[in-house]
């Protein structure tokens, strides 16, 4: 597929529009529009393409609305903190003034897209984040920022790992880390996008709004050609400031004493080569001695630069590294020794606790020695109660601490990193006091932040999961294996709930590297367990099974019994999920075997509840009813709350199928009791669509809406794909029946794309079957018919009796409408015979309509 064919798609299936749709709209045929899509047919004609990208911005919601697959939530606004006394550079903010205005006037053919490059030191963030501040009002929908960390010393931001922030930042839940929903989000939004300190076009790519709403600003050392050459975007380069701008800036910072010796003024400006960084630091060394005079600083500079040039055979940033080694002159040693250590941080930015770890000091002196940093322009405050770098400044300081004795720097480093396991142990106590005994044990001699309560947790958390990211990699290459380890296992289930899939799957792939490179078969298979989980949630099934056969082979080669239960367990939860239901059935029951052998008997009790909630798809009741009454029995003797509310909802869809309602109403009620008590979001969030799929079938459809809108807004918070799908498919039906019939068939279409996406065929007869009700509702027949043969097709593959018989009502209801009632006798007799199969009181229903008497 082309660029231009995966746009589109992109776009359309973003906009919730059938290819159908799509080509009524820009009046083209069907098959131009699937056949750009599929990438045959080579490219498109020229009026061929304004048709369809006409058409698709005709269908863009009106800018300044959110997506409508957007959680809502406030307006981003993230740009950094202006730039104090921000001076020069007049041509360049009226070059990107322009550039904006003819953006904005002709869309269709300027670009939406700068690229902002130049030398290391040249001010290219502070340009950009200064103009943005400019122009952040013609930007309504709001201002995203993203630093990429291009040429950071461990590794730049990954393209994964970028989107997921945006997604996050755009109210999203990012566990599908593609391109398209993202641009789906943006779709519309008049937003102004700042990618910074990018190192590739493979970093920035991904990154691109699909529509012409957004403007977005990238700053790069590269040239980032292949941006240009294939996005159309645009290039401003950046130089060093004249002699005019320089002179400015050290006026500006130094003050009158400037003003009296222009030539002193001139000479600083050259030794610091007329970088508006080095600029600055120069600048603040100059007003924190105002006693010295101009030409003396400049002359100190030059011995300082002099000897750089020496070592460093004319680095060109031997300038900006001299006025870095000049301005350590005036600070106390407890600021120099956080500085050299502070190169050993493997992390983006620190906190005064984080630095006192790294230090062996108390933190109102770590706080102290940073603030003397900052005053010296040697570190930034990039939030309250925060400390950053620029990365010459990173390097600078990393150079110093490589020069420390390696036991001075491993001490130092396994101090912080002792620090950071300490820290997130608190918080997921906080957050999750009922599984403290899963943590790790804390080191020795190390107190941990003081979180409070869950508020606090949350916002540590959310504060340093870069750094405790960047700490997890540190360890794990570094030969910290146990802390990388450490973070992994601790930071498991919020970096699943709170939607931190790309750093997690970064992180457990790190912790896996390693334990293969110590030969440590136990941590290998752990690591390998936490992969499959995070692709079996993305709905990467493939990537799942391989990794959790891998888990048992190694379980097995260990010995570990507890261990291979846990794998079988896994690996029948995707199989069911790809519809493999004897594949299923072999390995739960041997998961049951396995638990019951080494006595977890809330294992092998949840085990023996999975077998009853698939034998509720396949319409087999009775063996469903002994397996669930079962499970229950014995999670209530072990006291197992959280598994016992499971069980309790997968009961209450017996009932509901059976038309025993009271019974279904007594189950959900108590799941969602026990779901609180334990704080199980997720079973909360199960019980909240079972009850509004109970209230449905009572016909009291208005309640049954508010309960699936409440379900859909947990599983999308929580990040549970699938969850997002079930939820969306019942509020279609609940919106369908209240005749609300636009909303109902928009629901089942993003329910269909999920499903879609994620391979989930135990799923699609279901989603299916609610597209095609909706449709035929609103006189799609045809569609509708398609839907319903697909359905049957997918369930006879996977043996779901529950939606082949619904399917068959369908079409039978259909062929009524639009054939008459002797084409559609012998399938309601069809559907009649399965459902009596079935014992379900669907049955009563079908005999009505073949025989009204």
């Amino acid at each position: 597929m082309g660029d231009f064919g995966q746009w589109v798609r992109e776009t359309r299936t973003g906009l919730l529009l059938t290819q159908e749709e799509l080509a009524e709209r820009a009046g083209v045929s069907i098959r131009t529009v699937h056949r750009l899509e599929s990438g045959h047919g080579g490219a498109p004609r020229p009026a061929t393409r304004r048709q369809i990208t006409a058409a698709l911005d005709r269908a863009q919601p009106p800018p300044g609305t959110a997506a409508a697959t957007a959680a809502p939530g406030p307006v981003p606004a993230q740009l950094p903190l202006d730039v104090s006394a921000f001076t020069g550079r007049a041509g360049e903010l009226r070059d990107l003034d322009d550039r904006l205005a003819r953006a904005v006037a002709d869309p269709g053919t300027q670009p939406r897209v700068v690229v902002l490059t130049g030398a290391p030191g040249v001010g290219k963030t502070a340009l950009a984040v200064h103009w943005a501040h400019r122009v952040a009002h013609r930007f309504p929908d709001g201002q995203l920022h993203l630093d990429l960390h291009g040429y950071d010393l461990e590794r730049p931001v990954e393209p994964a790992e970028a989107l997921a922030e945006l997604l996050r930042a755009l109210n999203a839940e990012p566990r599908d880390l593609t391109s398209a929903r993202y641009r789906t989000l943006l779709a519309g939004r008049r937003m102004l996008i700042l990618l910074d300190n990018a190192r590739a076009v493979e970093q920035v790519r991904p990154l691109l709004p699909g529509g012409r709403s957004c403007f977005v600003l990238v700053t790069s050392r590269d040239s980032l050609a292949g941006l240009v050459a294939r996005d159309g975007a645009a290039r401003v380069t950046l130089a060093e400031f004249t002699d005019e701008e320089a002179a400015g800036l050290l006026r500006a910072t130094i003050g009158p004493r400037a003003d009296t010796d222009g030539a002193a003024v001139t000479l600083l400006a050259e030794r610091c080569a007329r970088l508006p960084l080095a600029l600055r630091i120069a600048a603040e060394r100059a007003a924190a001695a105002p006693g010295a005079s101009l030409r003396s600083l400049a002359d100190e500079l030059a011995d300082e630069r002099r000897l750089l040039d020496l070592l460093d055979a004319g680095d060109p940033r031997s300038a900006v590294r001299a006025v870095f080694s000049w301005s350590f002159r005036e600070l106390p040693a407890a600021a120099i020794e956080l500085f050299d250590l502070l190169g050993l941080h493997p992390g983006r930015d620190t906190e005064p606790e984080a630095a006192a770890a790294l230090c062996a000091t108390a933190v109102p002196a770590a706080r102290a020695a940073l603030a003397e940093l900052a005053r010296a322009q040697l570190l930034t405050r990039p939030g309250a109660g925060r400390y950053g770098a620029h990365d010459l400044l990173r390097v600078y300081a990393a150079e110093r601490a490589a020069a420390l004795p390696e036991p001075i720097r491993r001490a130092a480093l396994t101090r912080l990193l002792d620090h950071y396991l300490a820290g997130a142990a608190a918080a997921m106590d906080a957050l999750y006091p009922h599984e403290r005994d899963r943590r790790p044990a804390r080191p020795d001699g190390v107190t941990p932040p003081r979180i409070e309560d869950a508020e606090q947790a949350r916002a540590w958390l959310a504060a340093e999961v870069p750094n405790l990211m960047a700490a997890g990699a540190a360890a794990a290459a570094g030969g910290w294996t146990g802390h990388a380890a450490g973070l992994a296992t601790t930071l498991r289930r919020y970096l699943d709930l709170a939607g931190y899939w790309a750093e997690a799957l970064t992180l457990h792939s790190r912790v896996l590297a390693a334990s293969r490179r110590d030969g440590d078969r136990p941590g290998e298979a752990d690591a390998m367990h936490m992969l499959g989980v995070l692709h079996w949630r993305l709905g990467q099934l493939d990537d799942a099974l391989h990794a959790f056969h891998n888990t048992l082979a190694i379980r097995r080669e260990t010995g570990d019994r507890a261990g291979q239960a846990t794998a079988h367990n896994n690996l029948g939860g995707v199989y069911v999920q790809r519809g493999e239901y004897d594949a299923f059935f072999e390995h739960i029951h041997r998961a049951v075997t396995l638990h019951r052998a080494t006595g977890n008997r809330p294992g092998a009790a949840a085990c023996v509840g999975n077998l009853g909630l698939v034998c509720v798809q396949l319409g087999r009741y009775a063996d469903a009813d002994r397996y669930l009454h079962e499970a229950a029995a014995e999670l209530r003797t072990v006291g197992d709350d959280s598994g016992l509310a499971n069980v309790l909802e997968e009961m209450a869809g017996v009932h509901l199928r059976l038309a025993r309602y009271p019974e279904a109403e007594r189950c959900l009620t108590e799941s969602r009791t026990l779901t609180r008590r334990v704080g199980d979001r997720l079973t909360e969030a199960n019980a909240l669509t079972g009850l509004g799929s109970l209230r449905t079938a009572t016909g009291r459809y208005e309640e049954a809406v508010t309960l699936h809108r409440e379900a859909l807004a947990s599983y999308e918070e929580i990040g549970d794909r699938a969850g997002t799908a079930d939820a969306l498919d019942n509020l279609g039906v609940a919106l369908r029946h209240r005749g609300r019939l636009p909303e109902a068939v928009r629901c089942h279409r993003q329910a269909r794309t999920i499903i879609d996406e994620i391979g989930d065929r135990r799923r699609a007869p279901k989603v299916l079957n609610g597209l095609a009700e909706a449709l035929r509702a609103t006189g799609h027949h045809a569609e509708a018919l398609t839907h319903h043969r697909r359905a049957i097709e997918l369930a006879v593959a996977s043996g779901n009796r529950i939606e082949h018989p619904r399917a068959l009502c369908g079409i039978a209801e259909t062929l009524e409408a639009t054939t008459g009632p002797a084409a559609a006798r012998p399938v309601w007799a069809e559907a009649l015979a399965l459902y009596d199969a079935l014992g379900t009181p669907d049955a009563t229903a079908v005999r009505a309509r073949l025989d009204p008497a």
